[in-house]
């Protein structure tokens, strides 16, 4: 099992992620609480790296992070590229 995979984030992805922080820390009223979704969030998507050798083929998959947060993402040689970030709620 290959583990040396190096997790990349889309800017589009990354964007996404921001946006639904940012709605966090708007709900929540804290900066505390967004940043640990974030962190949790990047956190979890970096457990790709173990099991990417089974979606090594070239397609794009859609993996379920945490309540119903997903990421789309797609394994090209060494690296895991995520492409899109799937807030819960949303149709993928």
């Amino acid at each position: 099992m290959k583990q040396d995979y190096i997790v990349r984030w889309s800017e589009m992805a990354r964007f996404q992620l921001l946006d639904k922080a940012e709605y966090i820390r708007a709900q929540a009223n804290s900066d505390e609480i967004a940043d640990k979704f974030l962190d949790e969030i990047v956190r979890l998507a970096e457990k790709l790296s173990f099991i990417a050798d089974a979606y090594a083929d070239e397609r794009f998959h859609v993996f379920p992070l945490k309540n119903g947060h997903s990421v789309k993402f797609l394994v090209v040689g060494s690296y895991i590229m995520i492409a899109a970030f799937l807030p819960r709620g949303i149709d993928h």
